[in-house]
């Protein structure tokens, strides 16, 4: 991934993850991490953040990192915005290992479960990098301290590592047996200055950090300001004219840096009274939301929320008004030769949004409902550029709550479903921004208002599994058991789709045998996971199951693993009696069977895996028991078909199925 690229674009930028805390209006950019239980940091995010961490005493850090590559885990110690959270990612980068963060409180499974036991089911993964991060817990108990030691034990014989994060003299002496490392804040200047070598592409840019005033600036800056600074320079970098002095870009960068409040401020005191201002501010706020649109499409929008605040519409390109390029001007845009619209300021967007959002609160109510009916009757670019834009609003407020205002409105409005979904989905993938947002689909999977409700809660589950399959999973399991047929039927589409993807699969595949289809599980929940099941089972690609085509196109280790999980299916639903649906699964596999003497073998060994005993499921009685069923589906559906059940493939089958527990008899009698 181009940092050029992602920095460049604002509306992209929005997107990104939050680096640490927002700190009054400072919002920091960067890439975008995949949120898995534990969070799992992108490769591309990590390698960012490593080549730019830059330590207080590389000397110091250079020694611990060789400590840490021997002893696998530490602890580090340091002050909010030291930067302790980079540093540990940029050891875990320098080892090749992929960052794996366990979040305390943000409902990432059970919105109760304690810090403890999360740590405690804490899976050990080859090549993960684990940080767990103490500081973000208002107290630690020695449960806690006694998790993270077996956490690290299990991770032993793993290519894995372990760090654990806390604020100095709190929870630093509670384990003395790990080497520790102090984090101190490095100057702002200097981590300004590694940034700006991350753009290639910007020669001259490097100037910035020598400029006097920015050097005042960065005195009393955190290094997230210098990261901010340093987004900004090249931003006020890259839209400047070549022509112009040094100077006149690093002082467009500083305004920027430093606020746009002001400038603001005299626009609004300058466009008030009468309807033609109160035009002009729709049009400011409908360029801020829609910049990077056509002009057409940002004027249909300004049309759009002029009547909801009780404003007669402009006449900007009519018979009578001002004309397109004119009322741009007004609110400092202006149409490229693409034609697409743009403030002429870097960042001027997000500032006006910030503003309006601060500076008028009567009109809150409007705005949200402009954004429901933007999503209803406008272009889908329009309903993306929307929805961006209030998220990042909402990202630089730290208002969460906002986000899930913006979420009723739309599925109580008239948004289309889809929307709903996406915009919930986005902002649930966000590790600590989006822990409402799972809170707001917890409480709907629990209870669902109406159809729609869980609808909704379905699809956003699917969408935000790629980031975090286990809360979507969990909050799929309130909904596959709830009283309304619709809602279940939902659950059940957004498990097939989330299977869909091979990283999903062997996550929802191990979800349904060991958790939905079991004793105990309420019945609407097990129909559920039994129709899954089933439905994978008998799903064919040109007459050949689909399973077998999944299996056949791995190899290796990956390959066994996906026989052991089909397998773990087939035997799932065979400890149940047969019914037709069993039997309509059975029957392709059957027929390829007769079809492909190449992939005699493949099923033979998948279905005898199916029927033999598990560490889990041991013992002869349940082998036999789903031995007959199996068999007794081969021969009901060869007598259907007119099929010999003496044909070889099918007669060798058998013979192996009812053969395949003669070495357990022997060993249990």
């Amino acid at each position: 991934m181009s940092n050029t690229v992602v920095i460049n674009n604002p509306v992209e930028s929005l997107k990104m993850v939050q680096l640490g805390r927002l700190h009054g209006n400072l919002f920091v950019y960067q890439f975008n991490t995949e949120g898995l239980e534990p969070k799992r940091k992108s490769w591309q995010y990590q390698k960012y953040l490593a080549n730019t961490f830059h330590p207080a005493s590389r000397e110091a850090y250079e020694r611990f990192l060789g400590v840490f590559k021997e002893k696998r885990w530490g602890v580090l110690v340091g002050e909010p915005g030291s930067g302790r959270e980079t540093a540990a990612i940029a050891l875990h980068t320098s080892c090749g290992l992929q960052v794996h963060q366990v979040q305390f409180g943000q409902d990432n499974d059970n919105p109760d479960e304690t810090p403890h036991r999360l740590l405690g089911r804490t899976k050990p993964i080859p090549g993960a990098g684990y940080i767990v991060d103490l500081s973000t817990m208002n107290s630690v108990d020695e449960q806690v301290i006694h998790a993270i030691r077996v956490l690290w034990q299990k991770l032993e014989g793993y290519d894995a590592a372990l760090i654990v994060i806390t604020p100095p003299g709190m929870y630093d002496s509670a384990f003395p047996e790990v080497p520790v490392f102090r984090v101190d804040r490095p100057p702002a200047i200097d981590v300004l200055a590694k940034h700006l070598k991350h753009f290639p592409d910007a020669e001259g840019i490097e100037a910035l950090a020598r400029w006097a005033q920015v050097k005042t600036l960065m005195a009393k800056a955190s290094p997230a300001d210098a990261v901010r600074m340093a987004n900004v320079g090249f931003l006020a970098f890259s839209a400047r004219d070549t022509q112009e002095s040094m100077g006149a870009w690093i002082n467009e960068a500083i305004g920027i840096y430093s606020d746009w409040k002001a400038e603001l401020d005299r626009w609004f005191d300058e466009h008030k009274g009468g309807p033609e201002a109160a035009w002009n501010r729709i049009v400011l706020v409908s360029v801020a939301t829609f910049e990077g649109l056509d002009s057409e499409k940002i004027l249909r929008a300004a049309d759009t929320l002029a009547p909801m605040l009780g404003v007669e519409k402009g006449d900007a390109g009519g018979l009578t008004g001002l004309g397109v390029e004119p009322t741009l001007r007004l609110v400092g845009a202006e149409r490229g030769e693409d034609g697409r619209v743009r403030f002429t300021k870097p960042e001027y967007a997000t500032a006006v949004l910030d503003y309006v959002w601060s500076q008028l609160p009567r009109i809150h109510e409007e705005l949200l409902a402009w954004t429901d009916a933007i999503a209803a009757d406008h272009p889908k670019e329009c309903l993306d550029a929307v929805s961006s834009a209030w998220i990042g609003l909402a990202l630089r407020r730290n208002d969460p709550e906002l986000t899930i205002r913006l979420l009723n409105e739309w599925v109580d409005g008239k948004a289309p479903r889809k929307a709903a979904a996406r915009l919930a989905a986005e902002v649930a993938s966000w590790p600590d921004f989006g822990s409402k947002m799972r809170r707001k689909l917890y409480e709907w999977s629990r209870k669902p208002k109406t159809d729609e409700h869980a609808a909704v809660v379905a699809m956003a589950c699917a969408i935000y599994s790629r980031d975090d399959v286990v809360s979507a999973l969990f909050r799929l399991k309130w909904l596959a058991q709830a009283d309304s047929v619709k809602a279940r039927e939902a659950a059940l589409d957004a498990l097939e789709e989330i299977a869909d993807d091979t990283r999903g699969f062997f996550d929802v595949v191990r979800t349904i045998v060991d958790d939905w289809n079991r004793p105990g599980v309420p019945d609407e929940r097990r129909n559920i996971a039994h129709r899954f099941v089933i439905g994978c089972l008998a799903r064919t690609k040109d007459g050949i199951p689909e399973l077998l085509l999944r299996v056949e196109s791995t190899s290796g280790e990956l390959r066994d693993r996906t026989v052991r999980h089909v397998a773990d299916m087939w035997r799932s639903v065979l400890g149940q009696r047969g019914d037709e649906a069993t039997l309509e699964a059975v029957g392709p596999w059957v027929a390829y069977l007769l079809e492909s003497e190449a992939g005699c073998e493949l099923v033979t060994r998948i279905l005898v895996e199916a029927v033999t005993g598990t560490a889990q499921v041991p013992g002869v009685v349940e082998a036999n028991g789903r031995t007959i069923v199996l068999g007794q589906m081969i021969i009901e559906w060869c007598d259907r078909h007119g099929v010999d059940r003496g044909t070889r493939p099918v007669y060798e089958l058998l013979m192996r199925l009812f053969t395949t527990n003669e070495p357990v008899r022997s060993r249990e009698g």
